[in-house]
């Protein structure tokens, strides 16, 4: 039973901190080009500007689009 409780109380530390880190930092680095803004073309021949996070180097994180969802 203390393993269960253990467990809990770390799901709920872990929630709020994501929760908070949504709220004061919404974006987060780009997984695909890490943070760069270029990721190598499908050929690997050269760079070319990141589709998944526009150039921008920053991704909106998924906890934040969730809330976004919610309060629209």
């Amino acid at each position: 039973m203390k393993g269960v409780a253990l467990l809990t109380i770390a799901a709920i530390g872990w929630a709020t901190w994501y929760s908070l880190a949504c709220w004061w930092l919404p974006t987060t680095t780009c997984g695909r080009c890490a943070g760069i803004g270029k990721a190598r073309s499908s050929f690997r021949t050269g760079l070319r500007t990141c589709r998944r996070c526009k150039g921008t180097g920053q991704q909106i994180r998924t906890g934040r689009m969730i809330w976004t969802a919610i309060t629209r």
